[in-house]
């Protein structure tokens, strides 16, 4: 269902009864809504019968004493996810009633709000919208996608293993994937930790992905700024994702890293498996160095070149 992200961060706080739920994808039908920032929340209670009390100002949709946190001219809804460096938290416009998502990130830094700054002029389709960054607390205000990400799409295991995609579906996601990565690139900007979590699925109302949108800019890089959103000599992503070069430590990192995380991707949706996991960091790192490509007997041609291209060891060559 399209909607559990929402329902369980919103409506479940608000109430038990079931019936909300169909309730909630009929307005969305009704509305014509490509975006949960359409729907007002008012509107949402009307809709969906919810109890009078809740109209009030006492209606529990503010979470924000029981979640700890205050962000000014918001209201804090819920928590949709927490990573690494902060943690995403539904929230509620307070002028215009408008619904986003709102990263409050752990460790605050100046130089890291001029660097988020830049990725405001992104406009496209498939690359998650940035409406303002805060300094107090430092977080980034964004566009609230639904949907569900490309790792709960592919159903993956701690193990690393999940379910193989029909080609046609790969094909759709990966070249939108691919298109909002052509349209980083261009603007300079590497986003150095591509992975399934960091895709987000949209659905059709007959359950079909759509369209996916890329998110979490927390490890980007702008090449025309001196600065990035960790301290240098950090490793930066995510380790399964790393490219050859990101495994040795190398200081001067490009777009081609990037290249290299999508053909992982793309290679885990074709075989149910990325083709260099391993629990052990050490045993990862010497795969992707040395392991050579192997061939997904599934794919055609075209997408299998695809493949052992994005996946060279020399970045040059990719």
């Amino acid at each position: 269902m399209t909607c559990v992200r929402y329902s369980h961060s919103i409506l479940k706080a608000l109430t038990e009864r079931l019936y909300v739920w169909r309730r909630l994808e009929l307005l969305w039908i009704q509305r014509s809504a490509t975006s949960y920032t359409d729907l007002d929340l008012d509107d949402v209670i009307r809709y969906c019968s919810l109890p009078k009390a809740l109209n009030k100002a006492d209606r529990r949709l503010d979470g924000s004493h029981a979640i700890g946190i205050a962000i000014p001219g918001y209201r804090v809804q819920g928590v949709i996810g927490k990573g690494g460096q902060g943690t995403v938290y539904l929230c509620q416009e307070v002028e215009s009633q408008s619904v986003c998502a709102i990263k409050v990130c752990n460790r605050p830094d100046e130089r890291e709000y001029q660097n988020l700054k830049s990725l405001q002029q992104l406009q496209h389709p498939n690359i998650v919208r940035l409406f303002d960054c805060i300094l107090e607390p430092f977080a980034i205000v964004m566009e609230y996608v639904h949907g569900q990400s490309l790792k709960e799409v592919m159903q993956t295991s701690e193990d690393g293993e999940g379910r193989k995609l029909d080609l046609e579906l790969i094909k759709l996601i990966g070249s939108q994937m691919l298109d909002a990565l052509s349209a980083l690139h261009r603007m300079a900007i590497t986003h150095r930790d591509l992975k399934p979590s960091n895709i987000l699925c949209t659905f059709s109302h007959n359950q079909t992905i759509e369209k996916v949108t890329l998110i979490d800019f927390g490890a980007s890089r702008h090449d025309n700024f001196d600065v990035t959103m960790t301290n240098t000599g950090q490793f930066v992503g995510t380790w399964q994702y790393f490219s050859p070069e990101q495994c040795r430590g190398d200081a001067q990192l490009d777009a081609r890293v990037d290249v290299w995380s999508a053909g992982v991707v793309i290679y885990e949706m074709a075989a149910g498996k990325n083709p260099f996991f391993s629990l052990n960091v050490l045993e990862l790192f010497n795969a992707v160095r040395r392991k050579r490509f192997v061939v997904i007997v599934t794919c055609d041609v075209a997408m299998n070149l695809f493949l052992k291209t994005a996946l060279k060891k020399d970045p040059q060559d990719r």
